[in-house]
């Protein structure tokens, strides 16, 4: 990560959040892929709503539901980046919450659907995977 990068966990609930890719298959070009998320962050700080609403160019990991193996984190944009979409809300719609939506910019794409974070040392398990996600969140 370059200086003035920051790592940090966004506290949503799964059920309200969905991620993926979509393949861009054109004749004359390789075959890319799209990547994209929207969420709907459970944020009530004042400075964490800021840092929310100025976010672009991100790369995100996710933990997958199911067995904590290899595969269960992913990262979605991770050549070029996600870039804001849209964000709304309304106050009485999603009991109040806002939707935050990112993509990969047109014209751009991922050489692959999706790319897997897993330490792949001696220790190489969830345990230590997820200790160096979260030594990301203190630099």
């Amino acid at each position: 990560m370059a200086g003035g990068t920051f790592a940090y966990p966004i506290t949503a609930v799964k059920k309200e959040m969905n991620a993926g890719f979509d393949a861009v298959i054109a004749d004359n070009l390789p075959d890319l892929f799209t990547h994209n998320i929207s969420f709907q962050p459970y944020e009530r700080k004042s400075a964490n709503i800021l840092a929310l609403d100025s976010i672009d160019d991100i790369v995100v990991v996710l933990e997958l539901k199911g067995e904590k193996i290899s595969g269960c984190f992913i990262v979605l944009g991770y050549e070029t980046g996600l870039h804001l979409v849209s964000m709304s809300y309304r106050a009485n719609d999603n009991n109040g919450i806002p939707t935050y939506e990112f993509a990969t910019k047109e014209g751009q794409g991922e050489k692959y659907s999706r790319y897997i974070f897993w330490d792949t040392g001696i220790e190489g398990d969830y345990i230590t995977t997820k200790a160096l996600l979260v030594a990301l969140q203190e630099t």
